[in-house]
């Protein structure tokens, strides 16, 4: 049976980054700027990227997934994130090849989004999967060791040519490196490792007085900390980059965000929410495609210059046309099946 919790996840996390994809590309930067980028900025950080990271680690780690079936779902995940790079710049790219813009078109081609990082973290974990068996704290100390040079990554930092792009796909601080393996890989990593967690232990059916004290005590240390960790988020660079320390805060943060969409999920009044969400996490490729396909070439015209108010009828307007057209895609996928 499949699990909803995993998938209301993703549905969720895919919502953060539509937003936050409107707000750095649509809204001005006094709006970028105020309170409200901070929030958006934040919600678009620790509850997306690695929420979809971790929960694909955390399904890999299952004894009937395969490393040669891992690589060969990574190979295919490169070629996706090439034409979404494509796609997702292709008016970008018009006016370049008419002259009418000034840029490196292969920062646009070779841009280090998410489905880049998922396709060479599931090549990694191919060959990691056979040797590190189910060695629990070696998958962690790997996971901690990863993000600890996130932010200090010391090779190829500065390379240009061709070798500036290998960089930017390892950890190289370049402005069209958005989801660098170093440190990002360390989420699929520790989603592995909760796997094995969940199963040594029995974390799924944690409860009773000192659970409750725990998780009281993290709450308490998530919110004093806070402001430090929505600072990061807000500075792109930094959440891109960022090191140990805000690993280790996001991945405490992911223990209690987890934990509310689970009560959440209890409630009936928000059943037809979370009926929706789940099939957005089901789907979460097509949609974060879509998605992207539309946001970024509108951005090209609409750059920063879209009136605050604006913002939510543009989510509202690109959260139904991707849900349209991801039922379509859908349903062309599965009619190809049938016959």
């Amino acid at each position: 049976m499949r699990k909803i919790l995993p998938d209301l996840l993703k549905g969720w996390a895919v919502l953060w980054m539509i937003q936050v994809h409107l707000m750095e590309l649509f809204m001005p930067e006094a709006v970028y700027q105020s309170l409200w980028g901070r929030i958006s900025l934040f919600l678009g950080g620790p509850p997306a990227a690695p929420v979809f990271m971790a929960v694909m680690g955390y399904f890999l780690a299952r004894p009937a997934v395969k490393a040669a079936g891992l690589a060969l779902r990574g190979l295919k995940l490169l070629l996706w994130g090439l034409l979404l790079n494509l796609g997702l710049n292709l008016h970008v790219l018009f006016r370049y090849f008419f002259r009418e813009l000034q840029l490196d078109p292969l920062r646009y081609l070779f841009g280090v989004d998410i489905l880049f990082l998922a396709g060479f973290s599931l090549l990694f974990i191919a060959i990691l999967k056979p040797l590190l068996k189910d060695r629990l704290l070696l998958w962690l100390l790997l996971a901690a060791g990863i993000a600890f040079f996130g932010d200090r990554f010391p090779v190829l930092a500065n390379s240009s040519g061709p070798l500036q792009y290998l960089a930017a796909y390892l950890g190289g601080n370049y402005p069209w490196s958005y989801f660098p393996l170093i440190p990002w890989l360390a989420y699929p990593l520790t989603g592995y490792a909760a796997w094995m967690l969940e199963r040594k232990y029995s974390l799924g059916a944690a409860s009773g007085r000192y659970f409750s004290i725990l998780l009281l005590l993290m709450i308490l240390s998530l919110l004093i900390t806070l402001p430090w960790a929505v600072s990061i988020s807000h500075h792109l660079p930094s959440y891109y980059h960022h090191g140990l320390p805000f690993f280790g805060w996001t991945l405490l943060f992911l223990c209690c965000y987890t934990l509310l969409i689970s009560k959440m999920n209890r409630l009936n009044f928000l059943r037809p929410l979370h009926l929706y969400l789940g099939w957005l996490g089901r789907n979460v490729t097509s949609v974060y495609v879509f998605q992207w396909l539309l946001i970024g070439n509108l951005a090209t015209l609409v750059y920063k210059s879209q009136p605050a108010w604006t913002f939510l009828p543009w989510f509202v307007v690109i959260t139904v046309v991707v849900t349209g057209l991801t039922r379509l895609w859908e349903k062309r996928k599965s009619s190809n099946n049938v016959l």
